[in-house]
């Protein structure tokens, strides 16, 4: 998942983001939420989301 040092990268702006909104409640109090979207991260870098699969079967790396 990228870090901070990555932002510029993959979520240069608002229109351009890795990010959606998360769940969450303010009539309880929680503070906003946000959730890492895979399926845009792979968009933008697929190497960076990769399954990795249980036993018996193999990983292969996903180029």
């Amino acid at each position: 998942m990228p870090n901070g040092m990555l932002q510029e990268r993959y979520n240069p702006d608002e229109h351009k983001t890795i990010w959606r909104a998360g769940r969450n409640a303010p009539t309880l109090g929680e503070e906003f939420r946000v959730r890492l979207s895979f399926q845009l991260l792979k968009e933008k870098a697929h190497w960076r989301v990769q399954t990795i699969p249980m036993e018996p079967y193999a990983y292969v790396w996903d180029e």
